[in-house]
């Protein structure tokens, strides 16, 4: 797995991470347990449930009991690999790839090529896209550029379904694709242009295609 997106912390926080994203959890099942290492050597494992910053105690459930753990005995902490636990590490910000057939930056570009004929011929506006002329690097942004093409082109489609969006698409003169690295999805207008910044870098959440469509609808 890349490691790039796994903020370092001290096993400390991390139990502090996993005891809040535990709360948060109406599953059980899905509770994130941790093998504790103490420094003599002992290991127990559990869900760590509380932390007591003041007296630096954590409170392990380890099935049929509950254990007191001494932060200052604390080693290191060990989590099983899954994909879950990988989604925690990274905020959800993971995505597994490794089924995935990954089209190449040449197949990239003769999809967009395609899908930009077919929205120009359906719409009065040019889409262009600086990102796909300069490349996109990782696995990554080339799985979630294809999956957004797609995903634009059912909303354009959802949006000219009546005369005011057809209308208002068609008062485009372009839309523009650009890659932003400090915003996951942000739309500005001029007076006939929408450019829509994109960070393909990052997983998209589960509500991103609401999202887009709220935006386009709400510069359109």
């Amino acid at each position: 797995m890349n490691s790039d997106n796994i903020t370092l912390i001290s096993p400390q926080k991390i139990l502090e991470k996993i005891i809040v994203y535990n709360k948060s959890l109406e599953i059980k099942t899905q509770k994130i347990s941790a093998n504790i290492h103490f420094s003599n050597g002992t290991i127990k494992e559990g869900i760590p449930i509380a932390i007591n910053e003041t007296e630096k105690v954590v409170l392990l459930h380890c099935k049929a009991s509950i254990i007191y753990i001494n932060v200052a005995l604390l080693d290191h902490v060990e989590l099983n690999l899954s994909t879950h636990v990988i989604e925690f590490l990274t905020d959800d910000n993971y995505v597994d790839l490794s089924n995935t057939n990954i089209s190449t930056s040449l197949e990239l570009k003769r999809l967009f090529k395609q899908e930009k004929d077919n929205i120009e011929t359906l719409f009065d506006f040019e889409l262009n896209s600086e990102i796909i002329i300069n490349d996109l690097k990782t696995e990554l942004e080339k799985y979630q550029f294809e999956l957004f093409i797609k995903v634009l082109k059912d909303i354009l489609n959802t949006i000219s379904k009546d005369k005011l969006g057809q209308q208002a698409l068609n008062n485009l003169k372009q839309l523009v694709i650009k890659s932003a690295d400090n915003t996951a999805l942000e739309l500005t207008k001029t007076t006939e242009n929408i450019t829509i910044h994109i960070n393909f870098k990052t997983k998209f959440k589960t509500d991103f295609n609401t999202h887009l469509k709220d935006a386009l609808e709400s510069k359109l």
